[in-house]
C-alpha cells in the first residue's frame, strides 16, 4: 500500500488517515461486517461503542440490520457481492438517503421531481444483465458511459471526477464555540455520550463526525427539548 498510494499524499497525516480508512473497509469485507454504506455511516460500530456512555447493546435488530441481512442473503450459495450491493442500494440508500434529500430540496419550492433512471422498466432490465457487463474494475460506470457516448462528448463523459463535498469544516470553524456548546448542552440533558470520547472528537480534526454530532444536538434541542 505504501508503495502505490503514499506518493499521492503531501502529508503523512493525510496518508495515515487514508490508509486507516482503506484497512477498515478491507477488514469489514473480510469479516462479513457492513462494508457497503459509503458516506451514510458517520461512525463505525467500534467508534459508537466507545462514544456511547454504556456502549452499544449486544443485540439490536436496528443497529445490526445490514449485518443480519448479509447472513440471510449469503446463505444461498449462488449469492453474489455485486447483487448484495445493489440490494442494499435499492432497499436502504436510495429511499432513505438519496431520494429523501431530493424530495426535501424540491418540495421546498413546491416542485415534484421525477428520476428517469428509476423507471421500473429500466431498473428491471439492468438488473437482468450479466455481471460482466455491469462491472469493469478499470473503468467506473463503464456501461453507462458507453450509452452516454451517443449523446454527450467524450470530454464530459471521461473527465476527472468532481465530488459534491460540502465545506463542512469551513462552516463549523465560523462559530466553533457556539456549535460545541450545543453538543455539550445536548449531552448534559440526555447523558448519551462518554464525556472523554466526546471531547476527543470535538478537539480533533474530523469535521464530518463533528457535523453529525452538531446536527443531532441542534435537532434535539429545537424539536425535543423544547
Amino acid at each position: 500500500m505504501n508503495k502505490f498510494f503514499k506518493p499521492f499524499f503531501k502529508s503523512t497525516k493525510k496518508y495515515s488517515s487514508f490508509k486507516n480508512h482503506r484497512l477498515n473497509m478491507l477488514s469489514n469485507i473480510l469479516f462479513n461486517r457492513t462494508s457497503f454504506a459509503g458516506g451514510a455511516l458517520g461512525f463505525n460500530l467500534k467508534e459508537l461503542d466507545s462514544l456511547i456512555e454504556d456502549g452499544l447493546p449486544n443485540h439490536s435488530d436496528l443497529i445490526f440490520y445490514a449485518d443480519n441481512k448479509w447472513k440471510d442473503y449469503f446463505s444461498n450459495k449462488n449469492s453474489k457481492i455485486s447483487k448484495w450491493m445493489t440490494l442494499i442500494d435499492l432497499k436502504i440508500r436510495l429511499p432513505e438517503l438519496l431520494l429523501m434529500r431530493m424530495d426535501k430540496l424540491v418540495m421546498q419550492s413546491a416542485v415534484e421531481a421525477r428520476v428517469p433512471f428509476l423507471d421500473h422498466k429500466l431498473v428491471e432490465y439492468v438488473l437482468s444483465l450479466p455481471e460482466e457487463l455491469l462491472i469493469d474494475l478499470t473503468n467506473t460506470k463503464s456501461l453507462l458511459k458507453k450509452v452516454a457516448l451517443k449523446y454527450l462528448p467524450d470530454q464530459i463523459i471521461n473527465r476527472k471526477k468532481q465530488g459534491f463535498r460540502a465545506p463542512i469544516g469551513e462552516w463549523i470553524k465560523k462559530d466553533e464555540e457556539k456549535f460545541y456548546e450545543s453538543v455539550q448542552q445536548f449531552n448534559s440533558l440526555v447523558n448519551l455520550f462518554n464525556e472523554r470520547e466526546l471531547n476527543h472528537i470535538l478537539n480533533g480534526n474530523d469535521y464530518q463526525k463533528k457535523w453529525y454530532l452538531i446536527n443531532l444536538s441542534n435537532w434535539h434541542l429545537a424539536r425535543v427539548a423544547n
